[in-house]
């Protein structure tokens, strides 16, 4: 990935404090200058109270890439802000269906003003805004390949998969001063996925086979990093408005420079795969400056439907949890839930659902913690009309593992939690 060259323009403070510039404008306040002043197009000014802030959000336009800013007074509510940006950011896309909204807000508006006016967001969940350039389908995303390396440094016929372990930083190697006050590993900004669901589907059947995949290329190598990878034989059966079981991410996404998703999810549709229909395509784009640090729904909409994705911005560390069941005396239903805190507040979402019939592993989870926050994970089993549920919580930190051992009357279960830091 560009550091730099696709970072979000902006700068805070007065009109001559300057925030960023590409690098070979660092060097040279006028010519910096020079450069935003042939990037930017609209101004959003709200009232004049106090500092003002301005932050460069990305316009998408056919012909060209530009950028525009959005000025904002400071708020204490760092959300709205993020939310306003994240509205000025949709405002300005072009070839989305949105163009209607596309009209800058009047002059003297707030940032609720901003939050209000969104045409975006319906029921709280707003549309991915899905690259022109991307289809697989038909094979444009390949034919732009060009396009996808000169603009985001990425080879798009590379289909491998990361080749990036998790807990690559759990030992305390290298630790400046020391691995308790560590000043050479530290958390970063990371996203998290909490869920994937089938928000609609064209189809009118109950049951729907779905297969494809959906996958993060970040900078820690810009490789697939699969969140949900299935292939046609291996389908997995879902109702529309039902979750759709994540097979990843193989690490934690790191959330230092734009984020790329890349997507083409498919319904069998007969035995034939040129029959199947097309449910999602495409890549849509992220960036840590327009991501809430709240979670938030966006949704991909298709040619056949549309996948709702939970997620939030995270400034924290990776948790990988490996979870290990034995002594299985008989068949019981598990549900495995993982309870983090965003924010101060706390978000629960489901990281596993299945019977177990024997002993097995299961596959690891990886979770992007908050620094010095308590991650719950929490365990429920189901048999014969009976419930119960056991807890148990580990502390985030830099580096190494803690480990849990649950003895139930069903089974027994091993569960290992390995800190570490994404990125050096």
């Amino acid at each position: 990935m560009q550091h730099l060259s696709r970072s979000t323009l902006g700068f805070i403070g007065s009109a001559q404090t300057l925030w960023w510039f590409p690098a070979l404008a660092q060097r040279d306040s006028a010519a910096a200058s020079t450069i935003l002043n042939q990037h930017l197009e609209h101004v959003f000014r709200l009232p004049l109270c106090g500092p003002w802030s301005i932050f460069g959000v990305k316009s998408e336009n056919l012909s060209k890439r530009c950028y525009t800013t959005l000025k904002v007074k400071p708020s204490y509510y760092m959300e709205e802000l993020q939310i306003a940006i994240k509205d000025a950011t949709q405002r300005n896309m072009v070839g989305t269906g949105t163009e209607d909204a596309t009209e800058s807000p009047p002059i003297g508006a707030t940032i609720k003003d901003v939050i209000k006016g969104s045409k975006t967001a319906i029921d709280g969940i707003c549309p991915a805004t899905i690259h022109p350039n991307s289809s697989h389908r038909d094979g444009t995303i390949y034919k732009k390949r060009l396009y996808w390396k000169s603009d985001y440094n990425i080879d798009i016929t590379d289909r491998d998969e990361t080749r990036v372990e998790p807990m690559r930083f759990a030992a305390t190697t290298n630790c400046l001063p020391d691995p308790d006050n560590c000043y050479y590993h530290v958390p970063c900004q990371m996203m998290q996925i909490f869920s994937l669901k089938l928000a609609k589907a064209s189809i009118n059947s109950g049951l729907i086979q779905l297969y494809g995949y959906i996958a993060a290329r970040d900078d820690v190598d810009s490789k697939l990093n699969y969140v949900f990878n299935r292939s046609r034989d291996d389908h997995i059966i879902v109702q529309q408005g039902s979750l759709i079981e994540m097979t990843g991410p193989k690490r934690g996404v790191a959330l230092n420079c734009d984020v790329l998703f890349e997507f083409d999810m498919r319904i069998k549709n007969g035995e034939q795969e040129e029959n199947d229909l097309q449910l999602i395509d495409g890549v849509t784009e992220f960036y840590e400056i327009s991501m809430p640090c709240k979670p938030f729904t966006i949704r991909i909409n298709g040619d056949a439907g549309a996948v709702d994705m939970s997620l939030t911005n995270v400034y924290g560390v990776e948790a990988t949890v490996e979870i290990f069941i034995s002594e299985v005396e008989n068949g019981f239903d598990l549900s495995i839930c993982c309870v983090v805190s965003v924010l101060e507040e706390h978000k629960e979402f489901q990281l596993f659902g299945a019977p177990i019939g024997e002993s097995c592993g299961l596959r690891r989870f990886v979770i992007a913690v908050e620094m010095d926050t308590m991650m719950h994970l929490k365990f429920k089993v189901h048999q014969h009309g009976s419930n119960v549920e056991h807890c148990c919580s580990f502390e985030a930190k830099l580096h190494g593992c803690a480990s849990h051992d649950i003895k139930l009357e069903v089974a027994s279960l091993s569960v290992k939690v390995t800190w570490s830091a994404l990125i050096e």
